[in-house]
């Protein structure tokens, strides 16, 4: 991949802790994006903050893993990123 994926990476997670869902959607791909309101109540309540903890090559893919911190509570979220149309998107994400 030839983009700078911490970049891409730390700028969605700022995006979701700062509650900026639609410019956060743009990091997911069109297959994907579908699926990502139903993630969305599974995130801390009060949400306020986010730390990318690791990023991993897997193939030709990486999988990056954030902590989402709210007011009382916490998510570990692990997706993987994938050159997609000309820069890197989200193509599956889970819970951990």
């Amino acid at each position: 991949m030839s983009h700078d994926i911490s970049q891409f990476a730390e700028a969605h997670a700022k995006a979701i802790a700062s509650g900026e869902f639609d410019t956060a959607l743009g990091d997911f791909s069109a297959e994907f994006a579908p699926k990502v309101p139903s993630m969305v109540p599974l995130l801390p309540e009060g949400l306020n903050a986010a730390e990318v903890l690791s990023i991993e090559m897997r193939g030709s893919d990486h999988v990056i893993r954030t902590r989402y911190d709210g007011s009382t509570a916490s998510a570990t979220v692990e997706a993987v990123w994938r050159e997609d149309g000309g820069r890197p998107k989200i193509v599956d994400a889970k819970f951990l």
